[in-house]
């Protein structure tokens, strides 16, 4: 890691600053570029310390999810990269705005399928009073002959 073959000095050479804007799908493309050009050739007036030469809208960059996005780009010096994008994506949103054309934001849909049925509930039971019980033996009750003696702690168990 210590050899340094090549070495570029990028402060004398200008660099791109590169703005990516998006438009709704329902958004009139045509109109949103006519903006967008109106919009870059007067940026060099506006901010001559940012743009030496009128930025270049490059066209539809790709086709999202929820949007188009749009490619514009600007020669400008090293040292100011950064501001002039900022410059650039704060105009851009202006002139939108101005223009009547949407910025979409990322909206998601959930479906679920059918809406489920309404839900049926179970008839209750009535409660019983101690009146009114099941006076049956219940069949899991073990019967014992009255006559045997049983003792009073400890199961039954029957003489072999």
């Amino acid at each position: 890691n210590s050899d340094i073959r090549v070495l570029t000095n990028l402060s004398e050479v200008t660099s791109l600053a590169v703005s990516v804007v998006s438009i709704a799908y329902g958004a009139d493309l045509v109109a949103a570029e006519k903006v967008i050009t109106d919009m870059l050739e007067k940026l060099p007036e506006r901010y001559p310390e940012y743009f030496p030469k009128t930025p270049r809208y490059v066209g539809v960059e790709s086709l999202s999810d929820s949007s188009v996005d749009l490619k514009v780009i600007a020669d400008v010096d090293e040292s100011n990269i950064y501001a002039a994008r900022r410059v650039l994506n704060r105009e851009l949103k202006l002139a939108l705005d101005a223009g009547g054309i949407e910025i979409p934001f990322p909206q998601v849909v959930v479906w679920q399928g059918k809406e489920p049925a309404a839900k049926k509930e179970a008839p209750r039971r009535a409660r019983r009073s101690r009146m009114n019980r099941r006076k049956t033996p219940d069949p899991f009750t073990i019967s014992l002959p009255a006559e045997r003696h049983l003792p009073r702690y400890g199961p039954y168990l029957p003489e072999r």
